[in-house]
């Protein structure tokens, strides 16, 4: 028999009038006097006595009988009464022997151990990093800007994790074999800007790390190709899973979970209670004002003509994205390798301008706000790539004499530099500007915070460490902690010069499509 439906019985059945009564009866009298509290306990007891399962000797109804003592709405002093008089009835009952001391005592373990476990799994589960922060963004910007900062939260967790395999696994194997044959470079300030010089022999690169076995003062070694290839082997493996297998599926009765579940019952201030109403208030808002949209009935001619634009600024889109890899190979083979930082700057730029241009074009389409969002990342996402792999075809091919692993880790080393230095310096400096101009004069409209933009932001830069850390293990790191200072900067752009959205945003938090558009990157 259950806990639940142990408890749900005595529920019942305490429902029944003759014991009603007699709980009234006791509820007139001085709660405080012993003799009230005895009667109560009696009632209760009798309650619990007329189910045999809990009576019996062992183990198992003990647990069932704690399980039923802690649903009780009564207090502590009543409970140690009910249990005392439940403990002597049940001796009085029982007809066999009682079971040995060492069985009960490894019962009792097994039993202690499984709430430890249960506990501990618990607060596993419930431990949310950036929790406050994110309710306060959704209270007031909505679930749809949340939903951006729970997946910086899940980029975050999952490059933290990456940078501790890496770490573990094949940086510190190196670096210790580096202390044993005294192998360092000279490093200068513009090494650290180019990603060249001292950098190019030193941890930073594939070229560096060493291709046999790695030996220690002891007789231990340690073989570093295979260290290597089987890190990055379980690190896409884990992120698959990720990606993939748990996301698979999906949320159904939308509407009735939000109902239902959708309260944090963990509020215990009337702030984080207003937060949380908020919050939902405008997550309803989103839900309906999707579901309550209304296709326009249109003549035929006109849905052809629709699917023709749609179907042209398809085709202008994907002649952007071959325009701009041609010009970058062009770009590579004049000036790349006398000019890195150029090809660098040149790409940061076309980076930041394409999506703009996508998101321009799907104005002129006609697709609804979802829709429209998953096509502009899925556009953004063929340009990232497209570019990745022009620079990694090329530095393939480039220099037959040189290792093209480090040189193509060299560009993703610059390229996540530069995105880190527009995404935290820049672009926030220019939307505070913007705000405080706002502030001071009326002139123009403060910020809002352009959810498209922000993710594509995302997916690129994962992009990048993806295809990177191949070729520069201690890439990850650099990510992980510019992922970190995002969350802040992005927090206190949103909070201070930012206004919320006059034209709702279509809901995707916690929403799969997102992690699988960004998984192949």
């Amino acid at each position: 028999m259950s806990r639940i439906s142990e408890s749900d019985t005595l529920r019942l059945r305490r429902n029944n009038s003759e014991h009603n009564a007699l709980l009234e009866e006791v509820d007139s009298a001085d709660t405080d006097a012993p003799d009230a509290v005895d009667k109560q306990a009696d009632i209760i007891v009798r309650e619990m006595e007329q189910h045999k399962r809990l009576m019996e000797d062992d183990p198992g109804a003990e647990e069932l009988r704690r399980e039923a003592l802690r649903d009780l709405p009564q207090g502590l002093t009543m409970k140690r009464n009910v249990r005392a008089k439940l403990s002597a009835s049940v001796s009085l009952r029982s007809k066999r022997r009682p079971i040995s001391m060492w069985k009960r005592m490894k019962y009792r373990i097994s039993f202690t151990w499984k709430r430890i476990r249960d506990r501990c799994r618990d607060v596993v589960f419930s431990f949310e990093f950036w929790y406050e922060p994110i309710r306060q963004i959704e209270g007031h910007f909505g679930s749809a800007v949340g939903s951006y900062f729970y997946f910086l939260r899940w980029l975050f967790a999952l490059n933290l994790l990456l940078s501790i395999l890496i770490t573990a696994f094949v940086i510190i194997p190196q670096a210790l074999h580096d202390v044993e044959t005294a192998n360092s470079a000279k490093l200068s300030f513009l090494d650290f800007i180019t990603g060249m010089g001292g950098l190019t022999d030193s941890l930073m690169y594939y070229g560096h790390y060493h291709s046999g076995e790695v030996r220690a003062q002891s007789s231990l070694t340690y073989n570093m190709p295979f260290a290597y290839f089987f890190t990055m082997v379980c690190l896409t493996a884990y992120s698959y899973r990720l990606n993939f297998i748990e996301t698979s599926g999906g949320l159904s009765h939308v509407f009735a979970n939000k109902v239902f579940c959708g309260w944090d019952f963990g509020v215990v201030t009337p702030e984080a209670a207003k937060l949380n109403a908020n919050s939902l208030y405008n997550e309803f808002k989103e839900l309906l004002n999707e579901q309550n949209r209304k296709k326009a009935s249109s003549w035929w001619l006109v849905r052809v003509g629709q699917y023709l634009c749609n179907v042209a600024v398809w085709v202008f889109s994907a002649a952007l994205v071959l325009g701009a890899a041609a010009a970058l190979w062009a770009l590579c083979a004049w000036r790349g390798p006398r000019c890195p930082l150029l090809v660098t700057a040149v790409l940061a730029a076309a980076l930041i301008l394409c999506p703009l241009m996508f998101h321009v074009l799907v104005k002129l389409e006609f697709y609804n706000p979802r829709t429209a969002l998953y096509v502009t990342l899925a556009r953004t996402w063929l340009l990232d790539i497209g570019i990745l792999m022009v620079l990694l075809v090329y530095w393939s091919q480039a220099h037959a004499n040189q290792c093209w692993e480090t040189s193509f880790g060299q560009e993703a080393y610059r390229l996540v530099l530069l995105d880190s230095v527009i995404s935290l310096l820049v672009l926030p400096l220019f939307e505070f500007t913007r705000g405080l101009i706002y502030k001071w004069s009326k002139v123009g409209s403060p910020p809002e915070f352009n959810l498209a933009y922000n993710s594509l932001t995302l997916m690129y830069n994962q992009a990048v460490v993806w295809m990177g850390a191949m070729f520069a293990p201690p890439l990850v790191l650099g990510v992980t902690l510019k992922l970190l200072l995002l969350f802040y900067v992005k927090r206190e752009v949103a909070r201070r010069a930012c206004q919320p959205a006059r034209k709702l945003h279509p809901q995707y938090s916690n929403n799969p499509d997102l992690l699988m558009i960004n998984q192949p990157s």
